[in-house]
């Protein structure tokens, strides 16, 4: 990099940020505090990337936050006690430069502590002056630990006491006392005898996923399964990765813009829709399906004048299966 910039400088072709670059490159300060920096965003990184996984429930969530945090502590701790195999390990950049200043480790430390401070308090939903301002984010960190009790059905196919299954029915009068989930959605002892002697059937690697998907087949037939996979849906979705969050608040503002046309009143619904329901060109497949189930009477145009005219990208996209179409089948 120094290199390039010097020759750049050469050249004559420069507009002055060069001769600044060249001095800040070679200033021992800047080039400890980038060092350093890259040390803390490559963890940062790491667990920010890792609480995106759509495929994560939220006590995995939570749990890979709770790492993140650790391995800060440890970064603090091995600059403390000056342990050379640690520094290497925990800061991999830092530690090759060959010396550093007592001050700027120092500074270094404190901001590693004020990252941790701020990261711990955004997670229980609070700002830059302490105040949650309604923020759920509290309330949810210690629901979690019941979520998990309930919906953690890999654990649960695990049990071997019967008696452990009363922590079970005791989660779920938690959650529905501190309005977590409604009381519509609560089971009793039974359901959750029901549901045990289920998982215990199924093979013994499957997964959370594939546990569910297992439930949801019998719902079908059962009532009972029904109400636990929909309880177990409904506890998974407690924490959305973040990444989900966004993409469902980008669908507000097409709602709610100032070019509607139509009636807000009908606003809120159109967001459940474009939320839960099947892409566009699968729409008419659901309403198909939905006519089957309820003997509905819909009142449809024809669609053969304007099929005719479809695209054969349209078409292609059609023609695929859209898993959100047979959730009324």
């Amino acid at each position: 990099m120094e290199d390039a910039l010097e020759q750049q400088i050469k050249s004559g072709d420069t507009d002055g940020s060069e001769q600044r670059d060249l001095r800040l490159l070679r200033d021992p300060t800047f080039v400890t505090k980038l060092a350093a920096l890259c040390d803390i965003y490559g963890v940062l990184a790491e667990g920010s990337k890792s609480l995106q996984n759509l495929q994560v429930l939220p006590w995995e969530r939570q749990r890979m936050f709770s790492t993140m945090l650790d391995n800060f502590t440890e970064m603090q701790d091995a600059v403390e006690l000056d342990d050379e195999g640690e520094l290497k390990k925990r800061w991999p950049v830092l530690s090759s430069l060959a010396t550093v200043a007592d001050d700027q480790l120092a500074s270094i430390l404190k901001f590693v502590a004020a990252l941790c401070d701020r990261a711990r308090a955004r997670s229980r939903g609070l700002d830059v002056r302490g105040n949650a301002k309604g923020a759920m984010n509290g309330k949810l960190q210690w629901a979690v630990s019941d979520a998990k009790i309930i919906a953690d059905l890999k654990s649960l196919q695990q049990v071997r006491n019967v008696d452990c299954l009363k922590s079970v029915r005791r989660s779920v009068e938690n959650l529905v006392s501190q309005r977590m989930v409604p009381v519509s959605a609560a089971v009793d002892e039974e359901d959750i005898m029901t549901v045990y002697r289920f998982l215990t059937g199924q093979p013994a690697g499957a997964s959370n996923q594939q546990l569910l998907q297992a439930l949801l087949k019998e719902a079908t037939d059962s009532r009972t399964f029904e109400r636990y996979a929909h309880l177990v849906i409904r506890l998974w979705l407690l924490s959305p990765p973040e990444s989900v969050v966004e993409s469902m608040a980008s669908v507000v503002g097409d709602i709610y813009g100032v070019h509607r046309q139509l009636d807000h009143r009908n606003a809120e619904r159109e967001l459940m829709i474009r939320w839960n329901g099947p892409d566009v060109h699968h729409s008419g497949d659901l309403v198909e399906a939905v006519q089957c189930r309820y003997n509905n009477s819909f009142v449809r145009g024809s669609v053969d004048a304007r099929t005719a005219i479809e695209g054969t990208v349209v078409r292609r996209h059609k023609s695929t299966t859209c898993r959100r179409t047979t959730v009324f089948r």
